[in-house]
């Protein structure tokens, strides 16, 4: 059996074709839908979830325990200087 050697641009292109029917082709062969595949902001490529966190370079846990501790310790100013006199009429 012969395979098609493909660039990434050629590949990603391929993936973004077929996503549109619902399902996406992985490069481990497997086709999963599109709802259950990670797709990279920067290269465009579609993974399943474990290749996604090997391109990624953490797990979905880390990267959520990582979110929610910046969520727990970022400090937020809802009320900054000069965003208003304080009276109602500025609401």
């Amino acid at each position: 059996m012969m395979h098609e050697i493909l660039t990434k641009s050629q590949w990603v292109q391929r993936q973004f074709a077929r996503a549109v029917s619902g399902f996406v082709p992985l490069r481990n062969g497997k086709i999963i839908p599109v709802r259950f595949a990670f797709r990279c902001l920067y290269c465009g490529e579609f993974f399943g979830q474990k290749e996604a966190e090997e391109h990624f370079g953490q797990t979905r846990e880390e990267y959520n325990r990582a979110r929610d501790f910046d969520v727990m310790t970022t400090k937020v100013n809802i009320f900054p200087e000069n965003s208003h006199s304080g009276e109602l009429s500025d609401l």
